[in-house]
């Protein structure tokens, strides 16, 4: 269930979180405020900026896991991969 979106343009994307900080604090507190388990990010994360966001979000000890796009789309095939070649694939 989705229970909150939110939007920043920015011209360069910060090396570290992708976001900015006032977006990366505002997205913490509704994270915190609304029990959130995931967060997805509708583009592609480096793996550090991935990182960097869980713990800004909580992290494992919270139980937020943040993900981008390319992890939403491989979950989605690993749920659905019916045979075992199929699911090794993925």
């Amino acid at each position: 269930m989705v229970v909150g979106r939110s939007q920043q343009s920015l011209e360069v994307p910060n090396n570290a979180t992708y976001i900015g900080s006032g977006k990366v604090a505002e997205v913490a507190q509704a994270v915190r405020h609304l029990k959130v388990e995931t967060v997805i990010f509708d583009d592609s994360l480096s793996p550090g900026q991935l990182r960097n966001l869980e713990k800004a979000f909580g992290g494992e000890a919270a139980g937020v896991r943040v993900c981008d796009r390319t992890a939403l789309i491989l979950d989605i095939f690993s749920q659905r991969a019916g045979t075992r070649e199929g699911k090794l694939q993925v």
